[in-house]
């Protein structure tokens, strides 16, 4: 007994000198960060920053950038929100969008032109919440901007840019249908279909596949006593349905995102409550589950396939000793745990999405609760190929016995310094 009290004690003795190599910083735009130390071997960069704005404040969806940089597309009151850093997390620029009413972006990506696309929704227009859509050029700057409306509320979740370099929109109307819309390259409607199955229905993800035709993740809604199933929908390149599949259990059940396969089936990723929180489907082509694997915790948000064809999400985790924290995921092909990590503070952060990065590392947004003001502040990470901000190379939280040690560490305690 004695023994494995001086092992534990040692072990979280290397915990804490881990901790002593960050140096905490500011930088000159109100944004918190961290540094970690530099490494003679290959670089990988790794950081993290508090995006500070007054109000609420969220971050729902980042990438990487042609330059090696980070675009971020977000909510603060009342404006859509574009955010460009560096490849060192440094902000670049920063743009808002919309009218005098509420505007916020969902979803956005970099262009073939090497500017934005961004959707998402807006009252400034015409009374209603419309679906919104803007395009900028490579510095935030507008080109145009549209809104799409209906006699109801609707909203755009997701926005992909087409091989015909015009785009494809998802979303709701009043949560009953989904809606799924095409434009041409400056944002014109070439096409909307709608789709329901039930009494409620939305659209969350949308993507172009390999036969020209989109996949979307959503779910539908029957009654209260059926509660929520997750849905997945396929149409060729027109907006004709070709299949739909639903799955869950008997609680509610949603699916938050959807990507193609190297393989031509799909990846869904979503939160199950039948089966216990945030969840992956790896389907065939035509929808039809091969495995589904939940792994607690609170998801919503998006699925990344990794180089390694395995799959990597964000979303909330819980500990026994914190709130709240983002949370990592890193799996294989087949949904097995490669890594798990537990990233923030002692008052409650959310991951939105994370994005696998050219260096093999992962960037990952979401938000985080002020100490001060208790208000939403976006959170951005980048870390290294292991889902830590410290470099593993070299290190001595490679071996193995220690690895699952601090694994179990993370996983009840939220360890944060194993950044």
């Amino acid at each position: 007994m004695f023994k494995k009290i001086c092992t534990i004690a040692l072990l979280l003795l290397l915990v804490i000198v881990a901790t002593m190599i960050n140096v905490q910083g500011k930088d000159n735009q109100g944004t918190n960060r961290l540094i970690t130390s530099d490494s003679p071997l290959p670089l990988i960069k790794t950081w993290k920053i508090t995006i500070e704005r007054p109000g609420v404040d969220s971050g729902d969806a980042i990438e990487q950038t042609s330059d090696g940089g980070y675009v971020i597309f977000a909510c603060k009151p009342s404006s859509a929100w574009i955010i460009k850093l560096d490849p060192f997390g440094h902000q670049e620029w920063e743009q808002t969008y919309g009218g005098l009413g509420f505007d916020g972006f969902c979803d956005g990506h970099q262009t073939s032109d090497g500017g934005y696309i961004a959707v998402g929704g807006t009252d400034s227009y015409s009374g209603n919440l419309d679906v919104y859509l803007v395009k900028t050029n490579n510095n935030g700057l507008e080109e145009w901007s549209k809104y799409y409306g209906d006699s109801e509320d609707c909203c755009g979740r997701a926005v992909y840019q087409t091989k015909d370099n015009g785009f494809i929109i998802v979303g709701m109307i009043q949560r009953e249908f989904i809606w799924l819309i095409k434009t041409d390259a400056q944002g014109n409607e070439c096409w909307n279909h709608t789709f329901q199955d039930g009494t409620m229905n939305a659209g969350f993800s949308v993507q172009q596949t390999s036969d020209g035709g989109y996949i979307i993740a959503g779910l539908r809604y029957f009654d209260y006593k059926h509660l929520n199933d997750a849905i997945l929908l396929k149409t060729d390149a027109n907006g004709i349905e070709l299949w739909r599949n639903t799955f869950g259990g008997t609680r509610d059940d949603e699916a938050y995102s959807v990507r193609q396969t190297c393989d031509g089936g799909y990846i869904v990723y979503g939160d199950s409550d039948s089966f216990g929180g945030s969840w992956l489907i790896r389907t065939d082509n035509l929808g039809h589950e091969i495995w589904n694997r939940t792994y607690y915790g609170i998801a919503e948000g998006t699925v990344d396939i990794t180089d390694d064809g395995g799959f990597v999400f964000a979303d909330c985790g819980f500990s026994l000793l914190r709130d709240t924290q983002m949370r990592i995921i890193k799996t294989d092909e087949k949904g097995n745990l490669r890594w798990v990590r537990l990233i923030g503070g002692c008052w409650g952060e959310w991951g939105h999405c994370v994005r696998q990065t050219d260096d093999g590392g992962y960037v990952a947004i979401g938000l985080t609760i002020d100490t001060n003001s208790y208000e939403e502040d976006v959170f951005v990470i980048k870390t290294n190929s292991q889902g830590r901000i410290h470099l593993d190379i070299k290190d001595p939280w490679r071996h193995p016995l220690i690895s699952r040690f601090l694994w179990f560490l993370e996983y009840y305690f939220g360890s944060f310094q194993q950044l």
